[in-house]
């Protein structure tokens, strides 16, 4: 009964996505971003080379860097300049505004985040992830994002620890290795040691950093992720493109699924 019970709620999600996915593209409510020429083309370059490296050498699938078009590629996503604010990043890049009635008027408490409203951004976030690679014409080679019933619990659950602990930076190990060691994907539980923040991690993020708001709208959440991805896409170059190969998929690009 249990395995059943997992069943009808994976098929109720995928059922759940793609009506997510449908309406937030009839109702023009996601944000767009905009590739210039040499983005695009460096993009695609990158990924197919990408793709012959880890298929015939002895590379897995964090090999972007090895790639003859990565520094080319990187100049071309990075914004000139050592810093940008938010503000700056969002009105070059991202100036989108949440316009969808029940988004605005739907109030979400990130302390106390319901299930529901995870599953909603997460859907919301694989639809402009989806939407991003097509643009770039490598979703060919990275697949789609999706989401899962697992990946809604593990959202849930790092927002809870967030919210136990108090924190609202990126890379906070704690919650993010319990919460993966919760969910069998890591084998080692966190300790009173992992209560620091990293730069580098192979978890996730933890929390949207830059807000010390802990109640908003749904519309503004939604405009956070798009801001997030914003950043993530065009000023990472501090982080030697980590982010952007993660959220494009690079990491997906493997022998097996070549």
């Amino acid at each position: 009964q249990e395995m059943k019970d997992q069943l009808a709620g994976f098929q109720n999600l995928q059922t759940n996505a793609q009506k997510v996915v449908n309406d937030l593209v009839s109702q023009n409510s996601l944000p767009t971003f905009n590739f210039t020429n040499d983005q695009l083309n460096l993009t695609k370059s990158l990924v197919e080379d990408l793709n012959h490296i880890i298929t015939t050498q002895s590379y897995g699938s964090n090999a972007a860097d090895q790639s003859k078009y990565f520094s080319a590629w990187k100049d071309s996503m990075t914004i000139p300049g050592d810093s940008i604010s938010n503000s700056e990043l969002d009105k070059k890049f991202n100036s989108w505004k949440d316009t969808n009635p029940n988004d605005i008027n739907e109030k979400i408490d990130m302390t106390n985040i319901t299930s529901e409203q995870v599953q909603e951004l997460s859907l919301f976030t694989a639809a402009l992830l989806n939407q991003i690679r097509q643009q770039l014409g490598i979703i060919e080679y990275t697949g789609t994002a999706k989401v899962t019933v697992g990946t809604v619990d593990l959202a849930l659950q790092v927002a809870q620890l967030s919210s136990q602990k108090n924190a609202d930076w990126g890379h906070y190990i704690y919650v993010l290795k319990q919460a993966t060691y919760d969910h069998g994907l890591s084998s080692e539980p966190a300790t009173d040691k992992d209560d620091y923040t990293s730069g580098i991690n192979f978890y996730g993020e933890s929390a949207q950093s830059g807000t010390t708001n802990l109640s908003m709208t749904m519309a503004r959440a939604k405009e956070l992720i798009a801001n997030a991805i914003s950043g993530m896409l065009f000023f990472d170059g501090y982080s030697d493109m980590g982010h952007t190969v993660a959220i494009l998929g690079l990491y997906n690009i493997s022998k097996e699924y070549s």
